[in-house]
């Protein structure tokens, strides 16, 4: 009767853990599975088994009694999207990259071989757009960046004569550069992936095992015209 007993508990423990999202689990739920478990592996062991379990019944009496079920409106939302894009652009050093580009084009400008007055005040204008957008949302920092990363080159080919000292700069924005375009898509695969992983640990379906990262698809759309 005692196991019987204890079989009908599991199963009301585990329909509550299907019930609830995992966010919502009280602290005794797992607690206590698991010692049900053990005495429905162990109750034939005897008296002290049973009063063991009985004890963790006890223990746990007023918590199960008491639980307020109250569930906030944080714990309500799917994921926090600017917790995870904040944390994604602090991982990626996307900020930190942002300056060494920064200081890079304007190692080009400090250069007596710029002497074309269009590229100067070209460049510095890109410069101040990078310096407002390195600090700002990640939807800037990447069409800031999309619009800078087009225009530079262009501006290099056509208004910057090439020559040893000039050469080793540009050198040293492209490879920045490229650590930049880098970062900035490795943040965009994070986001993907947190989102993902904070969803499944929240919806009951199976649903979000059909999409992957690329398909977080916001991610993708910013373009400069």
């Amino acid at each position: 009767m005692i196991n019987d007993a204890n079989i009908t508990l599991i199963k009301s423990l585990e329909n509550l853990q299907n019930t609830l999202a995992i966010p919502y689990w009280p602290g005794w739920l797992k607690q206590l599975q698991a010692h049900c478990e053990n005495y429905r592996s162990n109750h034939s062991n005897g008296v002290a088994t049973w009063k063991g379990h009985l004890q963790t019944i006890i223990d746990n009496y007023e918590s199960v009694k008491n639980e307020g079920w109250e569930f906030s409106r944080k714990k309500s939302e799917i994921f926090d999207a600017d917790e995870i894009i904040e944390k994604a652009q602090r991982d990626n050093c996307i900020q930190e990259l942002f300056d060494k580009v920064i200081e890079a084009l304007k190692a080009l400008l400090s250069c007596e071989e710029v002497d074309s007055i269009k590229a100067y005040s070209d460049i510095s204008s890109i410069i101040s757009s990078l310096e407002s957008a390195k600090t700002g949302s990640f939807s800037s920092q990447l069409l800031s960046w999309g619009f800078a990363r087009r225009l530079i080159p262009n501006i290099i080919s056509s208004y910057i004569k090439r020559s040893a000292v000039i050469g080793s700069l540009v050198e040293g924005f492209e490879q920045t550069a490229n650590e930049l375009d880098i970062s900035l898509a490795k943040a965009k695969d994070d986001i993907g992936q947190s989102v993902i992983d904070c969803v499944g640990s929240v919806l009951k379906t199976d649903s979000i095992n059909h999409i992957n990262s690329k398909d977080i698809r916001y991610l993708e759309e910013e373009r400069p015209i």
